[in-house]
This record gives structure tokens, sequence and C-alpha cells, in this order.
């Protein structure tokens, strides 16, 4: 029996992620992106233009140290490896490994992280499933970022922290967000309008930059 519906589907130009056809031969190699342009979110014509502070950190001694991340065109594997050592407290003078400590991490545009060359197509994650007669779930590391784009992260950095006790406790302080906003209340946004000047002492003190 002849399915009519594969033969359409394999010529179909919006059945793959790819904004153009894939040449292997060319001399220019094409590098592959998770999302059609069309299909990130876009900004309202009539809303005013915002710049971001990259990361801004909160101390607090009732609420917890925060860090505020924005990880717009960031590697995902430098940035996991900033927030887990935030996370288990590496930063600080009295840093213990057997103590967790009251840090807490936000990050924000998620959606906008960024793999070198061939990465999002080579890169599988493997999810175990108990009895189960097709055995693991393998899938692409499209796939999984087109479901969830705050999952590769979680991932990238629950994975980076040490397999012990105290990774559950660790990971509970991570908090990963698609969009530019967070809706932690009394913590203030990474991403701020343009006509605010954050040129205050006690603002440069507390911002960081993350390479």
């Amino acid at each position: 029996m002849i399915r009519r519906g594969v033969p359409r589907l394999a010529g179909y130009p919006k059945a793959s992620f790819h904004e153009q056809n894939v040449n292997p031969f060319s001399n220019v190699q094409w590098q592959s992106s998770p999302f059609l342009k069309k299909n990130l979110p876009k900004t309202d014509v009539f809303a005013e233009e915002h710049v971001s502070m990259n990361a801004l950190s909160v101390f607090d001694m009732e609420k917890g140290n925060w860090f505020v991340i924005d990880a717009f065109n960031k590697s995902v594997g430098s940035l996991s490896v900033c927030i887990s050592r935030l996370l288990q407290g590496k930063y600080r003078v009295d840093y213990n490994s057997n103590r967790v400590n009251s840090s807490s991490v936000i990050v924000v545009n998620a959606i906008h992280v960024k793999f070198y060359g061939h990465t999002w197509d080579t890169k599988v994650y493997k999810f175990p499933r108990k009895s189960h007669s097709k055995g693991h779930k393998i899938l692409t590391c499209k796939t999984v970022f087109a479901r969830n784009p705050s999952m590769i992260i979680n991932l990238a950095v629950k994975r980076m922290l040490p397999n012990n006790r105290l990774r559950q406790i660790y990971y509970r302080k991570l908090f990963v967000y698609p969009g530019a906003l967070h809706p932690h209340w009394g913590i203030p946004q990474v991403i701020v309008p343009k006509k605010i000047e954050t040129n205050n002492q006690q603002d440069n003190a507390n911002s960081f930059t993350i390479i």
C-alpha cells in the first residue's frame, strides 16, 4: 500500500526547520538553527526601546543572593558553567562543598541561546524509559529546544552540578524563562527601558559581565 502523504511531506519546503536548502558540497557551510526567523518572538512596533544589562546581582539577607542573567546570543556551554558556579556558591569566600548557600539564578531570553556548527542537529538527549519496548527516548537538540526552549539550559546546568544529595537542592534554585522578563516580585529586571540610565555606583558594583 502506497501512502499518498509521504511524497508530499518529503518535498514540502516547510517540513524542516532550516531556512534554506542544505548543500553539503558548497564552499560555505550552513549553520543550523532551531527556529525560523518568522517563528521567533517579535517586538511590537509601538514598544519602547530596551537595553540589556547582561547580568545583575541582588544581595538580600532575607531572600538570599539573586543573579539575573540575560542569555541573549550566549553560548550554552559557557553560560552553564557560570550558572553552576553561582549555584554552588564558588564565588564566596566562605565556600564549602558540603553546605548549600542561599544563591538563586534567574535566566531570561533562553530562546536566543546559540550552539556552534551543527550542534543543533548532531547533539542528542537520551531520556531513559523503564520497562518500555522501544528503549530509551532519543531526541535531537533541535527537537528538545522546539518543545521547551528552557530545557536546554536546565539540562546543561543540572549535569554540571555535582552528583550528590545537594544536586537537587541546587537545581531548585535555577529559574529559566524563554522570554525577556521574569515574574519574580521584588527582583529587578535585567532588560530595562533605554530611557532609564543606571549610572549609580551601586548598580555598577552589583552588575557583572558574562563572557
